[in-house]
């Protein structure tokens, strides 16, 4: 009996794990069924057992920003009459004492010169357009290769020059009558700002003698202005001109139109070969004058050759002038397009000339004369003064500025208005004519005082 107890109970056991194996069997191909059908998919942290699952993608972002270029502060114009925003003096360097000055080097050993960088009223993101426009006249031929140079390249700029044969007397500046009615017409038909004091400077009227001499038809371009550079050698923008800087260049200021590779200027767009130099201080323009045998001419000989001859001409072409009826006259702020911003051909405006063939004197850029302001220096002149210079020095130590630009007021382009500026100024709308007695005939004639105020050539 006990014997047949023990065989009972160990078979128990053998049964017992013979339905184990046989269960874990079953579940075995339950779950190998329901993975091969996808119906159960085990997850077993660190084993990808999904053939389909597509891996994970770890993308990094950058993100680039931009900060604002540095920007340079720029004087603000001293021009108070003018409504529009306009261009500012690109304020240089002060001019070195004479035993400062540095004459330029070939080498170019000299120190980089700050030049204001945005003229006011002109940003980036409103560029000077290309010039389309071809005016009639012509300028100067500039061979501007490298076969010329030195003596050939200086004698190929010179520009046409008119002639005033014989010595005449005119009536230079202006009265209160006009001056009132000139600032009417700023207020009430050009939306200026114009006021008293903006003329006070042109009174009184008096008459001056101004001997024989002759000045150039247009004023100065950029090529002829690039030639003149190259005649210099390489860095003479910084100091060729009387110690001082000549012209800015793209470098220093983008709306230039000069560049400079390191060896030679070259304009930097030939659209704007026949452009009026901008950017060239005093110094600049009277080291050109000089070079090629030529000077700047004198404020009262200026005011005569912008009348054209004819001592009551406010205007180049005659008294009256309604900029927006008759635009094509001369280019200022209130004569241009909503578009244009810059001046035009040296040669544009043809219908604005004075009597005598003189381009551009109301309008396009004003333009440096030689002498000195004052702004009290009318009342100090005598009756009949012979060929007038301006006064020795200056209290603010200003050169004069003559004639309107195409950012001022039609005000500013009346041929007695006077304005003035620090000679190492470089503006967007200033540059320069020259003016000689070279082709004047010796012995052409002395001043005559005119009882009628009138005019002979």
């Amino acid at each position: 009996m006990s014997s047949l107890r023990g065989r009972t109970r160990d078979s128990s056991w053998q049964w017992l794990l013979i339905g184990l194996v046989l269960a874990m069997g079953c579940c075995g191909i339950f779950a190998v069924g329901t993975y091969a059908l996808g119906i159960w998919v085990p997850n077993i942290p660190g084993l990808a057992l999904n053939p389909t699952a597509q891996p994970a993608i770890q993308t990094q972002i950058i993100i680039i920003t931009t900060t604002p270029a540095p920007t340079i502060p720029v004087a603000a114009t001293t021009d108070s009459a003018n409504s529009t925003a306009g261009t500012a003096p690109t304020e240089f360097v002060q001019r070195p004492t004479d035993s400062q000055m540095v004459q330029p080097t070939a080498s170019g050993g000299t120190t980089p010169v700050a030049i204001g960088n945005t003229p006011a009223g002109i940003t980036p993101a409103t560029q000077i357009p290309l010039p389309t426009q071809t005016s009639s006249g012509s300028v100067a031929t500039i061979d501007t290769s490298a076969s010329v140079s030195g003596a050939d390249a200086l004698a190929a700029i010179k520009t046409v020059l008119v002639e005033f044969k014989n010595g005449s007397s005119f009536l230079m500046g202006t009265d209160l009558t006009e001056a009132t009615r000139a600032i009417e017409d700023c207020v009430d038909r050009d939306a200026g700002k114009c006021q008293a004091s903006d003329a006070q400077d042109s009174i009184p009227s008096h008459e001056v003698l101004i001997n024989a001499f002759s000045i150039e038809k247009y004023e100065v371009s950029t090529e002829q202005y690039v030639a003149f550079l190259n005649s210099l050698g390489p860095n003479s923008h910084r100091t060729g001109c009387d110690g001082s800087i000549c012209a800015a260049i793209v470098d220093d200021q983008q709306f230039s139109h000069i560049k400079f590779d390191g060896v030679k200027y070259v304009v930097a767009n030939p659209l704007f070969n026949d452009r009026p130099i901008t950017f060239v201080t005093w110094y600049g323009a009277d080291s050109y004058c000089r070079a090629i045998g030529r000077r700047l001419p004198t404020e009262a000989e200026w005011e005569f050759a912008a009348r054209g001859g004819q001592s009551q001409n406010i205007y180049p072409w005659g008294n009256f002038w309604d900029p927006k009826a008759d635009p094509n006259r001369a280019l200022t702020s209130r004569s241009r397009t909503e578009n244009q911003l810059g001046p035009s051909e040296v040669t544009a405006y043809p219908t604005g000339a004075t009597a005598t063939g003189i381009f551009n004197m109301a309008g396009n850029v004003s333009e440096w004369v030689a002498d000195w302001y004052d702004g009290g220096y009318y009342g100090t002149l005598p009756p009949n003064t012979v060929d007038p210079k301006g006064p020795a020095a200056s209290p603010s130590n200003h050169k004069v500025l003559r004639g309107g630009d195409w950012d001022a007021l039609p005000f500013f382009a009346r041929t007695v208005h006077r304005r003035d500026a620090d000679p190492v100024d470089a503006r967007a709308t200033l540059g320069f004519r020259c003016a000689s007695n070279e082709s004047v005939q010796a012995g052409a004639g002395n001043p005559t005082p005119l009882p009628s105020g009138g005019v002979t050539q």
